[in-house]
């Protein structure tokens, strides 16, 4: 019914031209056909699959913005998916190397990303207060050691280096270049092999957006967190964002954070004394700190299981 309605006004016209089977033609009179009856994913998908009707040199083909990065997101999500509509040209897809050589082109530096939290100050702008809060997430994950050569800047890419936010062992930028005839022995020529990454997710939006990554060897210590804690919630207030609580897991450097940040729990004379709240750095604000629901629940589990008594 709905490819009907779209087409109807083409082949109801009383010109008999072959003008009317030209892609031209479609695109210029179905577009206020369904720009009224379709979301907006429908209308990109629909004006992309015109347009590539259109264009005769499938190199010359030019995709909207909006459209390479639904391409990349499901490229990220599903292989085997993207393959699939790729060669089935379904729908267009540009190529895999197409994609590869847009990404090239991005700095893919450690630390807190710029280009980030500029898309969230632009989502955020002109959001009422209540629109623009949300909750500062993070986790350290384990990575594999590796060493990569950076062809665009000539660096290796893949050491920790002790000039980074915290003054210690964590890394905003990753790039260590080597001289002639250096030996790699120092604390600097370390590989790193853990990643830490924070997320801001709003509480009344369906999106969530990754801000900052940095890479150590071993675990991030409580003092470097808890001082990337505090520079983060800075950043976001300056950009836009109205941090409410921080969730993160139960890993011990997490509860040194806690600490530090004067979280505490514990129970006296069978009363629970607890404080879950932290002050903003620099509008001192309450933020309150919680732990991570699913990790909270299989501490539970596992506790329930291996306690005997």
């Amino acid at each position: 019914c709905f490819l009907a309605s779209l087409l109807h006004p083409v082949f109801s016209s009383q010109s008999t031209t072959p003008s009317l089977l030209h892609p031209v033609y479609y695109t210029q009179s179905l577009h206020p056909v369904y720009c009224s009856t379709t979301v907006d994913t429908d209308k990109r998908t629909i004006l992309m699959v015109l347009k590539k009707a259109k264009c005769l040199n499938k190199k010359s083909m030019r995709y909207d913005a909006d459209w390479l990065l639904d391409c990349l997101i499901l490229r990220l999500k599903s292989k085997a998916a993207y393959d699939q509509l790729a060669t089935s040209k379904m729908i267009p897809v540009p190529h895999v190397n197409t994609l590869k050589r847009l990404l090239s082109g991005m700095s893919t530096h450690f630390g807190f990303n710029t280009f980030a939290l500029q898309a969230m100050k632009r989502a955020l702008s002109g959001l009422p207060d209540i629109q623009r809060m949300g909750s500062v997430v993070f986790d350290e994950m384990s990575i594999k050691e590796a060493l990569n050569f950076n062809a665009q800047t000539f660096n290796f890419d893949g050491f920790i280096d002790t000039n980074s936010e915290t003054s210690s062992t964590i890394l905003p930028a990753i790039h260590i270049r080597l001289e002639e005839d250096e030996v790699l022995d120092t604390e600097e020529s370390k590989l790193a092999d853990h990643a830490l990454v924070f997320v801001f997710r709003p509480y009344m939006a369906s999106w969530i957006q990754p801000f900052a990554v940095f890479a150590s060897k071993n675990s991030t210590s409580g003092e470097d967190l808890y001082r990337l804690v505090l520079k983060a919630l800075v950043l976001l207030e300056e950009h836009g964002a109205i941090v409410k609580s921080i969730v993160c897991d139960g890993a011990a450097t997490n509860k040194k954070m806690w600490s530090l940040a004067g979280v505490y729990g514990h129970t006296d004379d069978h009363k629970a004394i607890l404080n879950n709240v932290m002050l903003h750095p620099t509008n001192q604000e309450k933020i309150y700190v919680m732990g991570d629901a699913p990790h909270l629940i299989k501490c539970i589990r596992n506790h329930i299981l291996n306690t005997t008594n």
